[in-house]
C-alpha cells in the first residue's frame, strides 16, 4: 500500500502508462497480463488492486525505466524553456534600446517594455478568470491538445510503443492530455517570471560595466504627472531598501542631466535611478508573476491530490469487470463498491438506442459522409456544423474560428461503413482532444440495409459501431433513423 502522495502518484503514472501501451501495442500487454484477483480484504478498495496489478505488468514490460527516461527528458525540456525565457528577457532589454548613442537611457521606455507587456498579459489572464472562466478553460484546452500532438510528433521520431506510452503518461500527469488550465497558467507564469529575472540580470550587468545617464521625457503630458508617477512607483522599492530618486533628482533628469557627468549630484542620480528601475521591474513585474505562479501551483497540487485513475475509461472498466467476475467466482461480490455491477465495455454490445439532435445544442462533425448519406444534415436551432472530416487526417482538436464554447460534439458516421482499428484510433484521439463531451451518431441506415441484405446484419453493424465508440472512450452512441436527417427520429428503420 502506498502511503505518501509521491508514491501514489508514481503508482498511478505507471498504471496509466500501461493503459496507453494497451492502446498502442495490445499484443504486448496481453502477453504479460495476470489473472484478475479480488482484494484480499473487504476494506481494501478494488482500485488499489487494479493499480498493483497494473504495476506488476508495467514492470514486466519495462515501463518504469521508460518513465524514468521520460521524466529526465521533461526536466531537460523545462531547462530549455528556462533558457529561452532568459534569452527573451535579455532580448526585451536590448529591444528597449538600453543605451542610446549618447549614453542616455529613457527609464520609462525600458520600464514599459519590461513591465508593460507583462502587466498586459496578467490583466488578460485575470480578466478571463473573472469574467469568462469557462471560456478561458476551453481556450486553453483547445490551444493545448498536447496529447495527440505529442503522440504524432513522437511517432515521427521513431519512438517505440513502450517509450511512447511512458512519455504520454508522463505528459498526462504533468499537464494533462489537454492542457489543464492551472497547469498551463503555471507554465506561462513561470516563463514570464524567469524572463523578467533574466532581464533584471542583464540590466544589472550592463549598468555595472557601463555609465548610463538616466533621462525621462514627455511631449504631450505635464512634467508634474511624471514626477508624481516616478515618486509613486518608487515607494515600494524604497521601502525594500533600494535607492530611489528624490524630487530634486527627478527634476534634474528631466530631458537630460543639467550638470556634468562627474558631478556628485549626477553620480547620486544615476545610482538612484538604477535602483528605481531594477526595483520597479521586480516589484511590479516579477512579484505579481511570482504570486500568480504560487496560486496556480497550489490549485494544481490540490487538483492533483483529488486525481485518481480515470475509471470511466474502457480500459479500466474492462479490468473492473474482470475483477468483479473474479470476486463473484470466489463468492465475495460485496468486496466491490456499489450495488450496480461494472459493465465490460469491450464485450459485444446490443445495437445502440435510437436518438436525435435533442437536449443541449452542440456541434456536428461528419465522418467521411457524402450527399447520399444526408450530409450536410438539417439541424435544429442552436446546432452548428464543424466540418466533414476524414479518418486518414488528424483528429479534430479545436472549434471553428469565432466559436465561444465547445459543448457537445456529435460525430456523424455512416452505417454503410464497417468500423476498423484506424477509425477507433481516430475516434479516441478526437474524443481526448475535444474540450467537451463527444458522442457518436449513426446514420445512412437505408443504404447500409441494402448493402448488407437483412436487418440482423444491420443491427450487428450498429453493435460493432457501439463497441468502437466504447473502446474509443466516447460518452454515448445512438442511431438516427432514415436517411440521416437530424429531424428524422422515428425510432425505427424504413424497410
Amino acid at each position: 500500500m502506498h502511503t505518501t502522495s509521491r508514491e501514489r502518484r508514481a503508482a498511478r503514472i505507471e498504471a496509466e502508462a500501461l493503459r496507453h501501451l494497451a492502446r498502442l501495442d495490445p499484443a504486448a500487454v496481453a502477453a504479460v497480463a495476470i489473472p484478475a484477483a479480488p482484494p484480499s480484504a473487504p476494506e481494501v478498495e478494488p482500485v488499489h488492486g487494479l493499480i498493483e496489478q497494473a504495476r506488476v505488468e508495467a514492470a514486466a514490460l519495462g515501463l518504469p525505466l521508460a518513465l524514468a527516461q521520460a521524466a529526465r527528458e521533461y526536466r531537460f525540456l523545462l531547462a530549455l524553456g528556462a533558457l529561452a525565457a532568459i534569452l527573451t528577457g535579455t532580448g526585451l532589454v536590448t529591444a528597449a534600446g538600453l543605451v542610446s548613442a549618447s549614453g542616455q537611457l529613457n527609464v520609462y521606455a525600458v520600464l514599459l517594455m519590461l513591465v508593460g507587456l507583462n502587466g498586459l498579459g496578467l490583466l488578460v489572464w485575470l480578466g478571463s478568470l473573472l469574467f469568462r472562466p469557462r471560456l478561458a478553460a476551453g481556450t486553453l484546452a483547445r490551444a493545448g491538445a498536447v496529447g495527440p500532438l505529442a503522440e504524432r510528433w513522437l511517432r515521427r521520431l521513431g519512438c517505440d510503443a513502450v517509450g511512447l506510452a511512458a512519455r504520454l503518461a508522463c505528459l498526462d500527469a504533468r499537464v494533462g492530455p489537454t492542457l489543464q488550465p492551472w497547469a498551463g497558467a503555471s507554465l506561462v507564469h513561470a516563463f514570464w517570471l524567469v524572463a523578467l529575472l533574466g532581464a533584471v540580470l542583464m540590466l544589472g550587468l550592463r549598468l555595472m560595466v557601463e555609465q548610463v545617464d538616466f533621462v525621462w521625457e514627455t511631449t504631450l503630458l505635464a512634467r508634474a504627472h511624471f514626477e508624481w508617477l516616478t515618486a509613486t512607483l518608487g515607494w515600494l522599492p524604497g521601502h525594500a531598501g533600494l535607492p530611489v530618486p528624490d524630487g530634486e533628482q527627478i527634476a534634474l533628469t528631466a530631458g537630460g542631466l543639467g550638470v556634468p557627468a562627474d558631478h556628485p549630484a549626477a553620480i547620486a542620480a544615476r545610482k538612484a535611478w538604477a535602483g528605481w528601475l531594477i526595483g520597479s521591474t521586480l516589484a511590479y513585474g516579477a512579484l505579481p508573476r511570482l504570486l500568480a505562479l504560487g496560486i496556480c501551483l497550489l490549485l494544481q497540487q490540490q487538483r492533483e491530490r483529488q486525481r485518481g485513475l480515470p475509471l470511466a475509461h474502457p480500459f479500466w472498466l474492462h479490468r473492473l469487470h474482470r475483477l468483479e467476475q473474479a470476486a463473484v467466482a470466489l463468492g465475495s461480490p460485496s468486496a466491490l463498491p456499489g450495488a450496480r455491477p461494472f459493465e465490460d465495455p469491450l464485450a459485444v454490445t446490443a445495437p445502440p438506442p435510437r436518438g436525435g439532435f435533442t437536449g443541449t445544442p452542440g456541434w456536428v462533425l461528419g465522418l467521411e459522409l457524402d450527399a447520399a448519406a444526408g450530409w450536410p444534415p438539417a439541424l435544429p436551432t442552436g446546432w452548428s456544423l464543424v466540418t466533414n472530416a476524414t479518418a486518414a487526417g488528424p483528429p479534430v482538436v479545436a472549434l471553428p474560428e469565432g466559436a465561444a464554447v465547445a459543448g457537445r460534439l456529435v460525430i456523424l458516421a455512416s452505417l454503410a461503413r464497417a468500423p476498423d482499428r484506424g477509425l477507433v484510433g481516430w475516434l479516441s484521439e478526437t474524443g481526448r482532444a475535444w474540450p467537451g463531451p463527444v458522442e457518436l451518431a449513426l446514420t445512412d441506415g437505408e443504404r447500409a440495409l441494402r448493402r448488407l441484405g437483412d436487418r440482423a446484419a444491420l443491427e450487428q453493424r450498429a453493435s460493432d459501431w457501439a463497441s468502437a465508440a466504447r473502446a474509443a472512450g466516447l460518452s454515448r452512441c445512438w442511431w438516427l433513423a432514415g436517411r440521416g436527417s437530424a429531424l428524422e427520429d422515428q425510432g425505427r428503420l424504413r424497410e
